[in-house]
């Protein structure tokens, strides 16, 4: 009965769900991770030590992993999405607020439900 709930509430995404179009770029994310129904939308910072945070990342069984990088230039992206194939790394051509961040993960994503992480 809880999961029922839980579904439903989590299902109305798409209805409220902005879709807005924002220029940008994906790189890598070619490897589907598992297939749990669930996905992981990270938005990241400089600050966040990526590395060690995909490696937990891909111990958890996410669909997918969505990293919505911040509009800065990225000098290490090639060599991540290389380490980490089952990361999408997505690099907006302009600055976005956390919700936009969030809306633009979940239209990358191919499972129903997802969680989204704010290392920011």
């Amino acid at each position: 009965m809880t999961w029922d709930y839980a579904q439903t509430v989590m299902n109305t995404i798409p209805t409220i769900f902005n879709e807005k179009i924002t220029p940008y770029t994906a790189v890598g994310g070619k490897e589907r991770a598992a297939s749990t129904g669930i996905s992981a939308i990270v938005l990241t910072s400089s600050g966040l030590h990526r590395r060690s945070f995909f490696q937990e990342l891909e111990k958890t069984g996410f669909d997918n992993v969505i990293s919505i990088e911040s509009a800065l230039p990225h000098y290490d992206i090639e060599d991540l999405s290389e380490r980490y194939p089952f990361v999408r790394f997505v690099l907006p051509k302009k600055e976005l607020s956390i919700g936009e961040q969030i809306n633009l993960g979940a239209s990358e994503i191919d499972s129903p439900l997802f969680l989204f992480f704010a290392a920011i």
